[in-house]
Parts: C-alpha cells; sequence; structure tokens
C-alpha cells in the first residue's frame, strides 16, 4: 500500500508548502497550548476540530518545515486508510482478493489522494481514517473492539464534522444486534451514541459562551445548489475533466444510482449491511456539506478542482466499498477483480497527473520564503505594541500577499518581537494576523490607522492559547496617518 502511494504522489517530492499549510503550522508552533485553544474559540470561526489540531502539533514536532517530511506523514496517512479499509471488508465476509483490491483502488482514487497532497486537508483524511478503524472494529462482536470502536469514533468526529457519517454506519452495519439481549443491546448503542454526545456537548460548551451563533437553519435551495454543484464537479473530480457542467451532474447521478441499484440486486446474505453502511458513506456527505458547498464550488473555476476535493474524500469510501460488492457478484470472480484493476489503473494515472499539477501549483505560488522571514527577523526597534511591518518590495502576487504574516511567522523562532506586529505587503493588510494573545484588544491598534475587523456583531479576534489570530482592516475614511515600519526585501532596509 505504501509502494501504491509513494508511485502516486511521486511528482510531489519536488512541490513547495501550500500558502494554508503555513498558517497552520505557525499556529502549531506559536500557540503551545495543546487543546488549550479549543476551550476558548472556534477556529477561523466554525472550526471545532481538536484532534486535526494536535495531528497539526504532531506535524510540527516530527517534521517541522521540511516539506519531504510533511510528504512522507501525509503519505503514511493515506496508506493507513487503505489498509483499514482491506480490514473492514476483510472482516466483514468479503474475500480476501477483493480486500485488498478496495484498499488499493481507495489510495488511488483521485479525491482520496488529492486530498493527501494537501496538508491542510489532513483533518478529512483522519476523518476517514479513524472512521474506517471504527467500522473495522464494531464489525466484530468484542467488548474491546466496541470500546475501540467508540474512542475511534471520538476522534473521529472532533478531526471533522464528516465523521458523524461514520456514526451512523457503523450503527447500519450493526443493527441485527438489537436481537441479541438488552445488555449486549445497549453497549452496541453506547458505542455510537456515547462519542456522538459527547464530540457534540463539547462542541456547544466552545460555542455557547463565546456567542458565536451558526445558523444551521439553511434553505432547502442551498442543499439543492449544494448537492447539484457537487454532483456537477464529481466527474471532474473522478476523470480530471477540466470544469463543471450541468450535464455531467445528470450523468453523475444516473451512474451513481445505477451502480446503486445492481449493488442491491446483486449482493445477498451478510453484505447487505456492508452495503447499507456504504451507501450511509456515499449519500450523506454531500447532504451534510451542501451548505458549505452551495458557497466553494459556486466559486470555484476549472483549476480549482484540486483544492476542493475534500468534500468528496469522504463520499469516495462508500463509492470503492460499492464498486468491490457489486464487481464481487460478477462470475467469475476474475472478471470482477480484472474491472477493479482496470479502473484502478484509471484512477492512477490521473492521480498521478494531480500530483503534478499540485506541484507546479505550488511552485508557482512560492517566492523567496526565508528571505522574507529574514527580512522581518533583522529589523529593528520595533514598537512593544501595535506594530505593522510592511514588506514595500517582498515581489510575491497578489494571491500570496494575504497570507505572508503567517508564512512569515512559521518560520520565526518562538517568542521573536515580530510576533507583536502585523505583517502587510505594499499596506495590503492581511486575511488574518498571528500575534501575542495580549494583542486581541482593540487598545493596542487605536491611533495606528487599523482597527479589528467586525462582522455581524462578531469581532475577528480569537485567543489561541498564547496566540491571537487577529484581522486588522484599515480604517476608512482613514482617522490618522496609517503607521507602518516599512522593509523592503530587495535592499534589505
Amino acid at each position: 500500500m505504501i509502494g501504491l502511494c509513494v508511485v502516486v504522489l511521486l511528482p510531489l517530492r519536488q512541490s513547495e508548502l501550500h500558502t494554508d499549510d503555513w498558517g497552520w503550522l505557525a499556529i502549531a508552533r506559536h500557540a503551545d497550548a495543546g487543546l488549550a485553544s479549543y476551550q476558548q474559540t472556534l477556529l477561523f470561526g466554525y472550526f471545532y476540530r481538536p484532534t486535526a489540531m494536535l495531528f497539526w502539533e504532531l506535524r510540527e514536532q516530527l517534521a517541522g518545515l521540511s516539506v519531504t517530511g510533511q510528504l512522507w506523514i501525509s503519505l503514511l496517512l493515506l496508506a493507513s486508510c487503505g489498509v483499514l479499509l482491506s480490514g473492514w471488508l476483510h472482516s466483514t465476509g468479503l474475500p480476501s482478493l477483493a480486500a485488498a483490491l478496495a484498499g488499493a483502488l481507495l489510495v488511488l482514487c483521485p479525491p482520496i489522494a488529492g486530498t493527501a497532497m494537501w496538508l491542510s486537508s489532513h483533518n478529512e483524511m483522519l476523518a476517514v481514517a479513524f472512521g474506517l478503524l471504527a467500522l473495522w472494529a464494531s464489525s466484530q462482536m468484542s467488548w474491546w473492539r466496541w470500546c475501540l470502536a467508540a474512542l475511534a469514533l471520538f476522534l473521529s468526529i472532533t478531526s471533522k464534522e464528516t465523521g458523524y457519517v461514520f456514526a451512523l454506519a457503523a450503527a447500519v452495519q450493526q443493527l441485527p444486534q438489537w436481537r441479541a439481549g438488552l445488555p449486549r443491546w445497549m453497549a452496541w448503542a453506547g458505542c455510537f451514541v456515547v462519542p456522538v454526545l459527547i464530540a457534540w456537548l463539547l462542541r456547544q460548551s466552545v460555542i455557547i459562551p463565546i456567542g458565536l451563533e451558526l445558523d444551521l437553519s439553511v434553505a432547502a435551495s442551498q442543499f439543492a445548489t449544494g448537492l447539484q454543484l457537487w454532483l456537477a464537479h464529481l466527474p471532474s473530480a473522478l476523470s480530471g475533466w477540466p470544469g463543471p457542467a450541468s450535464w455531467r451532474s445528470v450523468v453523475a447521478l444516473l451512474i451513481l444510482g445505477g451502480l446503486g441499484a445492481w449493488s442491491l440486486r446483486a449482493v445477498a446474505g451478510p453484505h447487505r449491511r456492508l452495503l447499507g453502511a456504504a451507501m450511509v458513506l456515499l449519500l450523506l456527505p454531500p447532504l451534510l456539506m451542501s451548505p458549505i458547498t452551495s458557497e466553494v464550488l459556486g466559486q470555484a473555476g476549472a483549476g480549482e478542482i484540486l483544492v476542493n476535493l475534500r468534500f468528496y474524500c469522504t463520499s469516495m469510501v462508500g463509492l470503492v466499498v460499492l464498486l468491490a460488492l457489486s464487481l464481487c457478484s460478477i462470475k467469475p470472480p476474475k472478471e470482477g477483480a480484472v474491472a477493479l484493476l482496470v479502473i484502478a489503473a484509471h484512477w492512477g494515472v490521473v492521480s498521478y497527473g494531480q500530483a503534478g499539477r499540485w506541484r507546479d501549483e505550488t511552485r508557482q505560488l512560492s517566492p523567496n520564503w526565508a528571505e522574507l522571514a529574514a527580512q522581518v527577523e533583522r529589523a529593528e526597534a520595533l514598537p512593544a505594541e501595535g506594530c505593522l511591518i510592511d514588506l514595500t518590495c517582498a515581489g510575491v502576487s497578489a494571491g500570496v500577499a494575504p497570507f505572508v504574516d503567517p508564512i512569515v511567522k512559521a518560520q520565526l523562532p518562538s517568542g521573536h518581537p515580530a510576533l507583536r506586529c502585523v505583517i502587510l505587503v505594499d499596506g495590503r493588510a492581511p486575511y488574518y494576523s498571528l500575534l501575542e494573545a495580549s494583542l486581541c484588544d482593540s487598545q493596542p491598534w487605536a491611533g495606528t490607522g487599523w482597527h479589528v475587523y467586525e462582522e455581524r456583531g462578531r469581532r475577528y479576534a480569537d485567543i489561541i492559547g498564547e496566540l491571537c489570530q487577529l484581522a486588522l482592516r484599515p480604517d476608512d475614511p482613514p482617522t490618522v496617518p496609517r503607521q507602518t515600519v516599512p522593509v523592503c526585501t530587495e535592499t534589505g532596509h
């Protein structure tokens, strides 16, 4: 499995970190708080993913800013998903060859491999890995395995919200347990209900005190739009075709419907429960994420499917299981195995091409990051608070400029004076800045010509352990001359 991952991701050996990756690594390097940040805020306004944040800290400790080291971690995470899927399918009675081919198919699947390429999508990969571990552990009637399933489900849900789908899939897989007597049924129910309830209560314990209201009463039109866009981009995600098209969403829906109908007819006996779990994994994630996909995929251009493959990751687990079940029903079995190999070969070629495009994109985004950080590190006479450093000749593109603050700070040592400063590029404000926690208050920025950004009554100033995640915007109209410390990275002044 690791060998397949190495081949598919081989072009990434010359890639660079993406802009968002720097931000997460900067938080992991400087926050120094572990889970404490999730007692105070939801990162970026709606993320309650403490397990994913702990994994960022592990990444930073193991590999730091080494692209090669970070890619090896992603590769092992991808390979573990394939191994866990094979183990789950084999434990449910699927033939060993079919289970192994399904695991290989999963790691070669373009949305899965594409999600693994982007470090910032590891929350989705963690949710899948822990979810598959829960499905394997709950496939047999054993007390220790059910305890493991409960723990794995909790870790999946706290990696990303799609983990709730695995809880339902595991419940569908074990529905007959209600006949096994009340004690065993209660243990089975607790295996799925308890981790879901704990994760939900922990999330609510953060949302309520900070006064963050998440509007879940989304109009039906948004669900319909999100689902339609998800289907429209599905052929592109699977095949590498550029851009969405309305007719493709119809074709994708017909293919998925036909595959499900064939599976229902062909799969018999104990595999029916496995089929039910696969249908849950395939169909529920696009519904769960439709309020987000209605916004994100609606704005996505033809070349942006690479950064949006995360929306297909969990559903691809269900699709691969459906393919394995359907093709295993073909007689003789060799024909089904050959069909799986053909699909795997095609997906491998597509995923290899994706890795090449990802390499080219990240290298195009990357100016001399180390030089930017070196110039900021050498800056002298920085104010004690309310400091704004303006890189006046940084030579970065407009798309990269809003991320320069966390990119630079990911490379600075802990306690550096620049952590008291917002880093601008040619006077343009970053999307967000990472600062010392004491600077989350508005007072340090009074008289600088800048203010803490507010929207719908919410101040974008969140405490993350020892850090503040702050969004500053220039006063409009200016109240005073905007005060900055100019730094030119070309001349070194």
